[in-house]
């Protein structure tokens, strides 16, 4: 057996059987599933373990776990705990698996020497679908300003992200953009599995995402700043120092310019939706990183403001 799924999960009743559904259609291959309670005050751990009896009937070696500890990152790092297989992936209790994903997954584990296997995956926002962006390349930056290593992207061999320090409890989300940032600066081996996308994405008001900044402006703004750190910045700078390497000069200076553009692009975002103080307060940590704002961070904050389409393109030419 190769591969185990760590799904947390926290009052999902309603979305559970969806995600449930697409778990039975994958027994043709062996494989383990983790499902870790979040703290459910519903009716969803009773549907899991329900859910678990069908399954092991079906061939799944599942297991149940709960975690007291709140957030996702705390509820995948309990599951990451009990994963006794060569690779791991994490994926989320309101989404759905692509129907052969086992099937088709199984022969690039075995296939050769890789840390990660990307994936690209479809998001269906507003009920609008389009394929979160990616590029096949491994760097700091790309993952600053793409989010390209996100969770449903990423088969992990479980000693890697072991070594990489696993999922930081301290946030409560943004946690797989960050996580994605220290995979990209340990520079892994990639499978590139890209001629297709595979799982179906489901982004709404109460996923881990959520449907604006706003609405979690300081989640975000820890993340942010939690990312600084990593890349070398300001006063607790960890020096990029990610499993043991540092990240060289010239990926460092990159990805520190991905993140000055992402800064000026969420004080667009935020002025959008009227909230002027969450604007401010990542202007002041910007300006604490990177110095006080010229034109181009204004322009890129305004054409966000304004929502012309690919703004974190326009930062790439005006921030480079």
């Amino acid at each position: 057996m190769l591969l185990t799924l760590v799904v947390p999960y926290r009052n999902r009743a309603a979305l559970l059987p969806r995600f449930l559904a697409s778990v039975a259609a994958q027994t043709s291959h062996a494989f383990r599933l983790v499902m870790v309670d979040n703290g459910s005050t519903d009716a969803s751990a009773l549907l899991c373990a329900q859910a678990a009896v069908r399954l092991r009937g079906l061939g799944v070696d599942v297991e149940l776990l709960r975690e007291e500890q709140p957030g996702a990152s705390a509820a995948r790092n309990r599951g990451l705990a009990a994963v006794n297989t060569p690779w791991v992936y994490f994926f989320d209790s309101d989404d759905e698996l692509s129907v052969d994903f086992v099937e088709r997954i199984s022969p690039m584990l075995n296939a050769e020497a890789c840390d990660l296997v990307f994936l690209p995956v479809r998001m269906i926002v507003d009920g609008r679908v389009r394929v979160r962006a990616w590029r096949r390349c491994v760097s700091p930056a790309w993952q600053v300003d793409s989010s390209m290593f996100s969770t449903p992207s990423m088969v992990l061999r479980t000693d890697f992200v072991r070594s990489i320090g696993a999922w930081n409890p301290a946030l409560p989300r943004w946690n797989d953009w960050e996580l994605g940032l220290r995979v990209a600066l340990a520079r892994p081996r990639v499978r590139w599995a890209t001629r297709r996308a595979w799982h179906t994405v489901y982004v709404h008001a109460a996923s881990i995402t959520g449907s604006s900044f706003s609405q979690s402006a300081p989640d975000l703004r820890l993340a942010m700043r939690t990312a600084a750190a990593l890349l070398g910045l300001g006063a607790n700078a960890g020096g990029a120092c990610v499993g043991g390497a540092k990240a060289n000069a010239p990926d460092l200076r990159q990805a520190q310019r991905a993140l000055e553009r992402r800064y000026a692009i969420y004080v667009g975002h935020f002025l959008r939706e009227g909230n002027a103080q969450a604007a401010a307060e990542f202007a002041a940590d910007a300006a604490a990183y990177f110095g006080r704002p010229t034109w181009r961070h204004r322009l890129l904050a305004a054409c966000t403001r304004h929502s012309l389409p690919g703004a974190w393109r326009i930062g790439r030419i005006l921030l480079k």
